[in-house]
This record gives structure tokens, C-alpha cells and sequence, in this order.
């Protein structure tokens, strides 16, 4: 998902429809998320508010959607991801430097956990409150990036949720 494959997408007068990881998000992302609106309920379950970022004809279109089941289940996640951390890390103060290190080494194996790890100027291991909370104001969202005016941030949503829906059935 660059600059340069939606560019390319675009070349021949189509457009493009991505969804975007809302994690580790680029800067337009970031933007998008940050801007207020109201969101429409679509379903049952989902919820979108489309989003400008940019002016004239440089702008870009996001449709920010929410998942108030995948909300739920990202917070259950995060919470087991946290308790497993807090259990590892238990008593490691009293433990020598080097084994905290291997601890570290071993964590950051699993992205889940390193990145609500954190290491005081002691070099002992903390679970990070600023990180954990951080990645609950993403919790049940995901964002859909589109140069298709035609479309509305509806028909986006529902047509991407079902997308996902036959892919997973291929997955499984």
C-alpha cells in the first residue's frame, strides 16, 4: 500500500480500495483517525464516518469503520496479552541484567508482547500503561483508503467486510 502502487493503480483511470493496519499507520492514516465526525450505523455491527484529509484535489478519502464485536475481542486480546506479559516479567528486578536481556530477546519474538514492554533507565522490564492504552483507541477499527468518489463509505464497508468474509473462509 504506497504512493506509488495507488499512483500506478490510478494510471488507467481506475481506482483503488485498500484497507489500511491502523497499528502501525502511515501519516494519512494517522490523520484520518485524528479527524472528528459522526459516525452512521451501517449494520448491527458496524458503524463508518468518512473522512477527508488533504484539500482540492490532492485530497485523500478514508472511511474510518468500527466493529463494536471486534472492539470487544481486541480488548479481551490485549488484556490476555497483558496478563501473560505482567506474568513473565514478574520478580524479573531481582534477576541479573543478562536474563533480563534474553527475557527482552525472547519477547520481541512475539510483536504482540514487545510492544507493550518498556525498560526503565535501570534496565528493568515495565509493562508500558502509555502503549496499552494507545492501542485500545484502535480497538474494533480498521480504515479503507479509496480514490472511487462513486462509492459510499456504506457500500465501502459492507463491500470490504465481505471481502474479508471470503477470504477467511478460504483461510479456514
Amino acid at each position: 500500500n504506497s504512493a506509488t502502487n495507488r499512483a500506478y493503480l490510478q494510471r488507467g483511470g481506475d481506482h483503488y480500495i485498500v484497507c489500511e493496519k491502523l497499528r502501525s499507520a502511515s501519516t494519512d492514516a494517522k490523520a484520518a483517525l485524528s479527524r472528528p465526525g459522526r459516525y452512521h450505523l451501517v449494520a448491527d455491527n458496524l458503524s463508518v464516518k468518512q473522512v477527508r484529509v488533504g484539500d482540492g484535489a490532492r485530497a485523500r478519502r478514508f472511511c474510518v469503520c468500527v466493529n463494536p464485536e471486534a472492539k470487544a475481542r481486541d480488548e479481551i486480546v490485549r488484556a490476555n496479552l497483558v496478563a501473560y506479559l505482567a506474568q513473565r516479567i514478574e520478580g524479573s528486578d531481582a534477576w541479573p541484567q543478562q536474563r533480563r536481556d534474553e527475557l527482552v530477546g525472547e519477547l520481541r519474538q512475539r510483536p504482540g508482547l514487545a510492544r507493550f514492554l518498556r525498560r526503565t533507565k535501570d534496565h528493568k522490564l515495565r509493562l508500558d500503561k502509555t502503549a496499552i492504552a494507545k492501542d485500545a483507541h484502535f480497538d474494533g477499527k480498521w480504515l479503507i483508503r479509496t480514490s472511487d468518489d462513486t462509492l459510499t463509505p456504506t457500500d465501502l464497508a459492507l463491500a470490504y467486510k465481505q471481502l474479508f468474509q471470503v477470504e477467511r473462509g478460504w483461510r479456514d
